[in-house]
């Protein structure tokens, strides 16, 4: 059991790291010009990400681990060049968490593991601001040139698309990146992957991304779905500010 729980406590991580909201083409555009519209809209508008992040399993053992986790969130506020993101989940009944706060070029982290308050705070460059910055919208870990099907409908301004059959590259990367974080206890596989994403007159609405595990341990063989939704507003937040620590 406590194996199990490892791999659930990475696929957290993991999940976090690599999830992507990915752009995919609708019928009659280009593809890069609504990435370009919609990256655009994320620079000029303060927003708001809510993300949930599910995990099931048909397996009662994985399925008991599954049930320490209960419903990891993740909130992504931006406001110009300032941004904060608060991640939480319950472990053993007991609160975790990390919240990152960017402002007037230092990176505040905040953690809480299992009640344990770790606060660093670092200057970083203008190159790893960015860099962060654009994670902060579309993460480049997915996009439509990884699947090779990709379906549109669009109707009054909302489009939905869909994504599915994903390529054997960038099916290897995500394979590779959670057996290197598992640190090789595990086999892991990613049987399907799937994505579908909502945009409303142009901006990014709704996101729902599903993915499933097969992980092998100690001739064991355990499927395990993550499923992750996202959902976006624009408009004021609250002021991002300087955490005192």
């Amino acid at each position: 059991m406590r194996t199990m729980k490892k791999i659930i406590s990475m696929l957290l991580v993991f999940s976090i790291l690599t999830v992507a909201l990915c752009s995919c083409d609708i019928i009659g555009k280009n593809p890069e010009k609504l990435i370009e519209e919609a990256e655009m809209a994320l620079k000029e508008k303060a927003y708001t990400v809510e993300m949930a992040i599910q995990y099931t399993s048909e397996d009662e053992k994985m399925s008991e681990a599954i049930s320490a986790f209960t419903n990891p969130s993740i909130v992504i506020e931006v406001d110009g060049e300032s941004f904060r993101i608060t991640m939480s989940f319950d472990k053993d009944g007991r609160k975790n968490g990390v919240k990152y706060t960017y402002t007037d070029g230092i990176l505040y982290t905040e953690l809480n593991k299992l009640g344990e308050i770790t606060n660093t705070k670092e200057k970083i460059s203008e190159t790893d601001r960015k860099e962060l910055a654009e994670s902060l919208g579309q993460a480049a870990g997915i996009s439509v040139e990884d699947f090779q099907s990709v379906d549109a409908k669009s109707f009054n301004g909302v489009s939905v698309i869909t994504c599915t059959e994903i390529k054997d590259e960038p099916l290897n990367v995500l394979v590779d990146s959670l057996s290197e974080q598992l640190g090789g206890e595990v086999f892991v596989a990613i049987k399907d992957v799937n994505l579908s994403i909502q945009l409303t007159d142009g901006l990014y609405d709704k996101t729902l991304l599903t993915c499933d595990y097969v992980l092998s341990l100690d001739d064991e063989v355990y499927t395990v779905t993550m499923t992750y939704a996202a959902r976006f507003s624009y408009g004021e937040v609250e002021e991002i500010t300087a955490p005192i620590f």
